[in-house]
């Protein structure tokens, strides 16, 4: 994964040289913050309780009209210094109008807090990296669903499993974006905080996002999240405000 992302930078570096020999440049860069009150996962707290700073990176590149592929990293940090998460990710984007988008990424979750070493990728939980692949699925305007199936490829202790499914549906109220979700995972599995074999419903909710404006040159995104985890009998109520 880190291989990856220093080929793509080397490609933005090229790119940029070249780019007053073209109309247009297929690669894009693009960087945002977000504060969170809580960090919650999946219907799971990470962080020991307090607001986080989530930084955001990507860098895509535009294989034609329908295909991109981008590259991110994404990190969380909790005001009290203790967790810290810095996570790496590729994925390939197949969008049409008539049907919808559709995507297949890699993940690379690493926890930098534990004190494992950057280099460990060893398996069945001993190593510092765990890695996920998922399929994601974003509808048309007229049916604006999200669909998301994934499961992890490395590092799952063995005989645990990792496999979650979430189904979504957003639409607007005046100017606001709603968005209801509600997702699943499959037990035995440390990773989704399941102890018992079978599916389980751990994350359900409702996101209400818009953007608050400051003057006629800025504007600023924002949104409350009420989560509920039904298994963990738990829920909770968060607030996100997007930074740049």
């Amino acid at each position: 994964m880190t291989r990856l992302l220093i080929i793509l930078i080397v490609l933005v570096s090229i790119n940029i040289t070249a780019q007053d020999n073209c109309e247009e440049s297929k690669l894009n860069v693009s960087a945002n913050a977000d504060l969170v009150s809580r960090y919650i996962w999946r219907g799971m707290e990470f962080g020991e309780n307090t607001p986080h700073f989530q930084p955001y990176l990507s860098l895509g590149y535009n294989l034609s009209e329908a295909v991109s592929f981008s590259l991110g990293a994404w990190g969380s940090y909790g005001f009290t210094g203790i967790y810290n998460e810095s996570d790496l990710s590729a994925t390939i984007l197949y969008s049409t109008e008539k049907s919808g988008s559709f995507s297949i990424g890699l993940s690379d979750y690493f926890y930098p807090y534990l004190g494992m070493e950057y280099s460990n990728y060893k398996k069945e939980g001993e190593g510092a990296h765990t890695m996920e692949i998922a399929f994601n699925y974003y509808g048309t305007e007229c049916m604006p669903i999200h669909i998301l199936v994934s499961n992890n490829i490395l590092n799952t202790p063995k005989d645990e499993k990792s496999f979650y499914a979430e189904l979504g549906y957003t639409f607007n109220v005046k100017d606001a974006t709603l968005s209801l979700f509600a997702g699943g995972a499959t037990g035995i599995s440390s990773w989704h905080l399941i102890p018992d074999t079978g599916f389980k419903i751990i994350n359900a909710g409702i996101t209400a996002a818009k953007s608050l404006t400051i003057n006629d040159n800025l504007s600023i995104p924002v949104s409350v999240s009420w989560i509920m985890n039904p298994y963990l009998k738990t829920t909770y109520l968060v607030g996100k405000v997007t930074i740049f």
